[in-house]
């Protein structure tokens, strides 16, 4: 049984691009080998989209012919999507953002926009300078990706900085 798309390209677009709250732009459109398609922002050479007309497996364990587009978002937090559009009947049937995000919980945000609150004569007590031989960094080492996985506290190693941290000789 061959299927073929009832929906064109544009249109499949069209509902890609409303799933994500984006505008479509002026793009011309350059079809390539194998079903693959990209379209080019004339105004702007960032936003192309990638395409592709492909079969989707669904969970019921069907084939459905689809489009697949990949493209980065155009509002301001530029998230890359992938985003399969079902052929057929122009419904969305996977919508995945690859960005990735890291953010910390509330209660580890201890940062204030407030500059009162930065420079009242109460809070310069509170700022004791340490000595140049006391000073210490929490680091995190370069095989962790996030200080929620762990976080040294002066990691300092004699060998490669005999001089300590500040040594400019």
């Amino acid at each position: 049984m061959k299927i073929k798309q009832k929906i064109d390209f544009k249109t499949a677009l069209a509902h890609a691009f409303a799933s994500t709250n984006d505008i479509i732009q002026e793009y011309r459109f350059n079809k390539l080998e194998n079903n693959k398609f990209r379209l080019e922002n004339s105004l702007n050479k960032e936003d192309d989209v990638n395409g592709q007309l492909v079969y989707f497996l669904t969970n019921k364990n069907e084939l459905k012919l689809a489009y697949f587009f990949e493209y980065y978002s155009g509002n301001d937090e530029k998230n890359l999507w992938h985003i399969f559009v079902d052929s057929e009947t122009g419904n969305i049937i996977k919508k995945s953002n690859k960005t990735l995000k890291c953010s910390f919980h509330k209660e580890n945000n201890h940062t204030t926009n407030n500059p009162l609150f930065l420079f009242k004569p109460d809070n310069f007590s509170k700022l004791a300078l340490l000595t140049s031989g006391t000073t210490n960094y929490n680091v995190i080492p370069w095989n962790y990706e996030s200080p929620n996985h762990y976080t040294a506290l002066a990691p300092l190693t004699t060998a490669a900085s005999p001089n300590g941290w500040h040594n400019n000789n």
